[in-house]
């Protein structure tokens, strides 16, 4: 009996502590449904991102920047942080 009763202590005292954590709420996770243009209009923006990098791997463009005294791998950083409206008015 005495075996039984030190095993009970210590799962009675997780079992309160699992049942309080049991009481905690959890915010809801917040889901809403991504229409078809959405999801284009995403996949658009980010072919002419796509598009942009590209231009600035060309050899002639990259000579260019050069020769004005550019520094690619700066302009490339630039371009990297176009906002989605500077993206679409440069595609």
């Amino acid at each position: 009996m005495r075996m039984f009763q030190g095993v009970m202590k210590p799962l009675a005292r997780l079992m309160i502590v699992y049942m309080l954590g049991l009481g905690i709420q959890l915010p809801a996770a917040q889901a809403a449904m991504v229409s078809t243009q959405a999801a284009v209009s995403a996949q658009q923006l980010e072919d002419q991102r796509d598009r942009i990098r590209a231009l600035f791997q060309r050899d002639d463009v990259r000579q260019a920047l050069i020769q004005q005294g550019v520094d690619p791998a700066q302009a490339q950083q630039r371009v990297d942080q176009l906002t989605d409206a500077e993206v679409q008015q440069i595609a």
